[in-house]
């Protein structure tokens, strides 16, 4: 991958070998995009497409966009490996999709090794690469409903086989995108008590090997709206996430960590910059770009656009 040069690049993520994950699970509707070539000459970064600038452009129409996605697609960060989800239309048809640059052409798109037999969905991976973890309905003594599952890194790179989260995550209702904080701290979505609305978004603190009671995030991140689909920088310095208010359409926030902990005000994003329109948003793992879905005209269509302006909206 191309290096960033923006001011927020952290050294020493790039060329780990290790494969992080970013997801998505809907979009807002919007204007359908002008019409993309699809892709043919599947080589180089980023499937060979030039990079965007300061204007949302389409990722991998075609290849990618275009279909009942369920994620955005998510680099490793050497950019040797993608994995992105698409949804079927039958019970447990979700599947998590990926492809891998060997040389400098990448291989035909094929179901990650936990979801080839039983439905997976939003994967996100621990800073340090060595488990990833995803939403699935796949059933747990006998009961079929979403849960957080994970998977462990094997010496070869191989994934383990799945094992449901701690039972203190995974007792109450969820749904979503997750996000972990470099060290193992997990952020979903959830209407769990003590919810103020419809969705609030948790943090699970990881520690001794098992996570924690969820807490609440309270104001001023949660509402009485729906805040979900949480992105949370590595180093926690800033969240980012989509909030619908009831009857109202979604937009994306984003809202810097204070140092005594708290949270700022969350800013609308959307309304900032009403071109960054959809929802689950994710960075790359060099922070480089923004990805976000939407869905528009019945069409899936994952966008991305260089992240510098966040960083200046957060004055980071």
């Amino acid at each position: 991958m191309v290096e960033s040069t923006a001011h927020h690049y952290r050294p020493g993520l790039v060329g780990m070998g290790i494969t992080l994950l970013f997801s998505v699970s809907c979009g807002a509707s919007s204007t359908a995009p002008p019409d993309d070539p699809v892709l043919a000459d599947l080589s180089g970064d980023y499937f060979g497409q030039q990079p965007p600038g300061d204007v949302p452009a389409v990722f991998a129409p075609g290849l990618i966009s275009g279909q009942r996605l369920h994620a955005t697609p998510s680099f490793s960060p050497d950019g040797n490996e993608i994995y992105w989800a698409v949804s079927g239309s039958g019970p447990g048809a979700s599947r998590i999709w990926h492809s891998r640059r060997i040389g400098n052409q990448w291989t035909e798109a094929a179901p990650a090794t936990f979801s080839e037999s039983e439905q997976a969905d939003n994967p996100a991976v621990s800073s340090d690469g060595q488990s990833l973890f995803f939403n699935s309905d796949r059933p747990v003594g006998g009961e079929a409903r979403e849960r957080i599952w994970r998977v462990e890194r094997r010496s070869d790179g191989s994934w383990s086989d799945p094992s449901p989260v701690d039972p203190v995550i995974n007792d109450y209702s969820l749904h979503w995108q997750v996000s972990l904080d470099e060290d193992g701290g997990l952020y979903f979505g959830s209407e769990r008590d003590p919810s103020q609305g419809s969705d609030d978004i948790f943090h699970s603190e990881f520690r001794d090997g098992h996570f924690q009671m969820p807490e609440n995030l309270g104001q001023p991140i949660n509402t009485q709206d729906h805040e979900s689909m949480p992105f949370i920088d590595p180093r926690e310095r800033f969240l980012l996430f989509s909030r619908q208010s009831f009857g109202g359409s979604a937009g994306l926030f984003v809202s810097r960590r204070n140092t005594d902990g708290s949270w700022a005000d969350p800013i609308n994003v959307t309304l900032t910059r009403p071109e960054v329109q959809g929802e689950c948003p994710q960075l790359t793992p060099d922070g480089r770009f923004l990805f976000f879905l939407r869905h528009e005209s019945g069409t899936f269509n994952v966008y991305w656009i260089e992240a510098q302006f966040l960083y200046d909206i957060l004055e980071l």
